[in-house]
């Protein structure tokens, strides 16, 4: 079974996805959103962001387990700063890269919290 890919589904109750729930977030490496097209600042199809619950604090950012050029982003479970057997994959963005400067600099650029 391969991951659903999310092109802007927002969670949002008219849409049947709460607003205030991690998706995803029980199957380890087995259930995670792949999102594709990703747009920036500047693109022609963003810029967009990612919504999460909590704050940057609560997730790891790092490479893909299954490409080191994808992003990973995963639930600290057990808020180490570092991704971890413990850590829940929530979802891999396939056009940004774990090591460009956007990432390592300015992560929350990439994301909204609630």
């Amino acid at each position: 079974m391969s991951p659903p890919q999310v092109l802007g589904l927002a969670a949002d109750p008219a849409n049947g996805l709460p607003q205030d729930e991690i998706l995803y977030d029980n199957g380890g490496l087995n259930d995670y959103a792949l999102i594709t097209e990703f747009g920036r600042q500047g693109d022609s199809r963003g810029p967009d962001t990612i919504q999460l619950v909590g704050e940057l604090d609560d997730y790891v950012l790092g490479a893909s387990p299954f490409s080191s050029t994808q992003l990973a982003i995963s639930v600290d479970s057990n808020g180490n700063g570092t991704f971890e057997s413990s850590d829940e994959l929530i979802g891999i963005v396939q056009n940004v890269h774990p090591l460009e400067i956007t990432v390592l600099q300015t992560p929350e650029v990439l994301f909204t919290f609630v």
